[in-house]
């Protein structure tokens, strides 16, 4: 009967300790930054990267531009980008190439069905 009594504490030991693991596995995972798993490096001045902010906020598309040791984030857009009645996000994406005028930032997304053109008005 202490046998079976104690393989009963044991379990239950066990499960109550899965529940309060879970909120410290999110913060780890959410403070190292394994979440954004998608980034693309345009040339070497720009880079396109998919980030969640954090365990409750949804992830955003990002256009950042280097300066050397410095990154700045130029524009930001929501993660998922609606073309010709489909939803894509940036891994889907079989290219992408940035084109740079005197007035905006133009990021050229290259899908299934065609190219999406994300442009960004320079300040």
């Amino acid at each position: 009967m202490s046998k079976i009594y104690l393989s009963f504490l044991a379990g239950l030991f066990v499960l109550s300790t899965i529940p309060m693991a879970l909120p410290l596995i999110a913060l780890i995972g959410f403070s190292t930054g394994e979440t954004s798993s998608h980034s693309f490096q345009l040339n070497d001045k720009y880079e396109v990267q998919q980030h969640s902010g954090g365990a409750m906020a949804m992830p955003k598309i990002q256009l950042i531009k280097s300066n050397g040791i410095l990154e700045k984030v130029i524009a930001e857009r929501d993660f998922e980008i609606e073309y010709k009645n489909n939803y894509y996000t940036i891994a889907d994406a079989s290219s992408m190439q940035v084109k740079e005028t005197e007035d905006s930032i133009n990021v050229v997304f290259t899908f299934k069905d065609g190219s999406f053109d994300w442009r960004i008005l320079s300040k």
